[in-house]
């Protein structure tokens, strides 16, 4: 499953730079699905000149179903919030 994973986001090296929408990307230190340094990666080669990074470092892969699950619903909400103000 974890060299598939890292298949997917090797794969993606094309399609990423041609993103130019707004991302928001939350994501855990503790991951056991990808590494911080996979996550990292993946969002600085996006295309987009929005892009938000988000860590939650007290949780892991499911981070609605976590321990900062309300921090991380307030994140969602916020960015959000100020991509509907634009």
């Amino acid at each position: 499953l974890l060299n598939e994973i890292g298949t997917l986001l090797e794969g993606n090296e094309e399609v990423l730079p041609k993103w130019k929408r707004p991302v928001l990307t939350l994501a855990s230190p503790q991951d056991v699905v990808a590494t911080p340094e996979q996550i990292s990666a993946f969002h600085d080669k996006l295309g987009s000149v929005e892009k938000t990074l988000f860590w939650f470092g007290q949780s892991r892969h499911l981070l609605l179903h976590d321990v900062q699950r309300a921090e991380v619903v307030k994140s969602e909400e916020a960015w959000l919030r100020r991509r509907s103000a634009d």
